[in-house]
């Protein structure tokens, strides 16, 4: 069996495993061609449209927008990743104030999400598109990236350094001025403010001569 029969009959019956085994059995070889739906078929691809039609309209989604992703055109994906994210927000906000909206198919399921944002990237694959900045944000939104423990520790230590600077800058203002202008809870910075870390921090920023530091980028720079 070749690596592209192999790549087949995955498709039809995936797993990890096997997938890993198959790109261990043929290293040289390139999986491009693997693709779980074959958007670029136009059968398969006018299928989907008329199978979806009306699904997609209920969510704001146009079928042309759709038909074009699967041609590969580059303002076609934009826009129907656009319209996706539309329909995030949109659920989002009847979430709010409907239990059970997606159940009562009053807003965009995540079947229906995750089946688009699959086709697109294969379309995308396929055609060889570059990848739009709204293609990415709908990743990042559906991985739920934000809220990521990872980012979340980054970010927060990112502020850290940030209200540190700001205390150091400014020994005679009250927690509470630092807190609003920084956005947080005056509770939280005092706590930040009783962190070992936090206080060298401080200290080091007081104790920062802006002066001899611009003297010796100067001179580095004059060495050149």
């Amino acid at each position: 069996m070749t690596f592209e029969q192999e790549l087949q009959e995955l498709s039809l019956d995936f797993s990890i495993s096997r997938y890993l085994e198959i790109r261990r059995k043929y290293p040289e070889s390139n999986p491009d061609g693997f693709l779980f739906f074959r958007p670029y078929e136009d059968t398969i691809g006018f299928e989907y449209a008329i199978t979806l039609e009306q699904e997609l309209e209920k969510f704001q989604i146009t079928q042309g927008t759709f038909l074009g992703m699967l041609d590969g055109y580059p303002n076609r994906i934009d826009q129907l990743c656009l319209e996706m994210l539309a329909a995030i927000d949109t659920r989002e906000n009847i979430e709010n104030e409907i239990p059970h909206a997606i159940a009562n198919g009053l807003a965009i399921g995540d079947a229906l999400l995750d089946f688009l944002i699959n086709i697109t990237l294969e379309s995308i694959s396929y055609h060889k598109c570059e990848i739009p900045h709204s293609y990415l944000l709908l990743l990042r939104m559906r991985t739920n990236l934000l809220n990521n423990k990872y980012v979340s520790e980054q970010t927060s230590r990112q502020r850290r350094k940030f209200a540190a600077k700001i205390v150091a800058e400014n020994p005679d203002a009250s927690i509470r001025d630092i807190a609003k202008e920084m956005g947080v809870n005056h509770v939280t910075l005092y706590a930040w403010m009783k962190d070992k870390k936090f206080k060298e921090i401080v200290e080091r920023a007081r104790n920062f001569d802006r002066e001899e530091f611009f003297k010796l980028v100067g001179k580095v720079l004059n060495d050149k």
